[in-house]
């Protein structure tokens, strides 16, 4: 028997990797525009085809969607218990008395940098911190990266200073905290942005709104949702479970104990009351926002 669970598993792992060399030959192209006399992006598209020319093939086993959602959710877990990234926390208070974190690599590689090595900032996902992103923080070291998390209100082991929270982000903050890491850093030329699911948001929200004055070279969205509305109607009804999972997260993260309520209470007792009964990650959305 076991020998015949081997055979179909293997079988089953050669038929997907078939599957996934076939259905990479579509004609996948990169979309973008490129400015008249400005050969920037195009002189870079030249040099790597693998980007203009797109062909991802994840690893058979791992090719359905709930085992990519359970081994990222197994990455972050074992970084966070089993394989932390030494970091140094450098607060950063807002001018209503809130506070955000920008989680810096701290190891001795990261130490050995020279003062102008290009900086790489992570916009975590919608319930996450700096804690589950150590496989990031170390392969943006291999490149030569400073690597620094931006850590929202109340995530992690951030307390809540004061009752304000937005569920994808703030880009007043965001800016505060991209002034914070300039003046740490005065040396550095080259700043990247990368935004990790819900994070993208807040990175497409933050460059729109900043524009030309910004530090920020290139930007990059891994798993976005470029429709919130449309994507989180769509989470529950396409994958209910998720959509639970995820609001559970979110309600434990700003209303987990007596302490969050009553300091959530004080200043919105309507609001708080509607997010506590929030049925949807969409529903909490709309309550929390004020």
């Amino acid at each position: 028997l076991s020998w015949s669970i081997c055979f179909l598993g293997g079988a089953y792992c050669y038929y997907k990797r078939w599957e996934l060399l076939r259905d990479s030959k579509v004609d996948n192209r990169l979309i973008y525009r490129s400015r008249s006399g400005n050969s920037y992006l195009d002189r870079i598209l030249s040099r790597c085809p693998s980007v203009k020319y797109p062909k991802y093939i994840p690893t058979p086993w791992a090719t359905n969607r709930w085992i990519n959602a359970f081994v990222f959710l197994f990455k972050q877990r074992w970084s966070k218990w089993f394989n932390p990234f030494p970091m140094k926390r450098e607060l950063v208070t807002h001018p209503d008395g809130g506070t955000t974190a920008l989680d810096w690599g701290d190891d001795d590689h990261s130490k050995a940098l020279p003062k102008d090595a290009p900086i790489l900032v992570l916009f975590h996902t919608i319930t996450g911190s700096s804690e589950g992103t150590s496989y990031y923080y170390r392969a943006a070291l291999k490149k030569g990266f400073r690597t620094v998390v931006f850590t929202r209100r109340g995530h992690g082991d951030l307390k809540l200073q004061t009752p304000k929270f937005n569920i994808m982000g703030d880009t007043s903050d965001a800016i505060a905290m991209m002034e914070c890491v300039q003046k740490s850093y005065p040396e550095c030329k080259w700043i990247g942005l990368v935004g990790i699911s819900a994070g993208s948001g807040l990175m497409v929200s933050y460059l729109g709104q900043c524009g030309d004055n910004t530090p920020v070279k290139a930007g990059c969205s891994l798993c976005p949702a470029y429709d919130i509305e449309g994507a989180l109607s769509n989470l529950k009804l396409k994958y209910p479970a998720s959509d639970k999972y995820i609001l559970n997260c979110a309600k434990s993260l700003w209303f987990g104990n007596a302490e969050k309520k009553a300091r959530m209470r004080s200043f919105d007792e309507d609001a708080t009351e509607k997010c506590l009964k929030a049925t949807t990650l969409l529903d909490f959305v709309h309550c929390h926002y004020r």
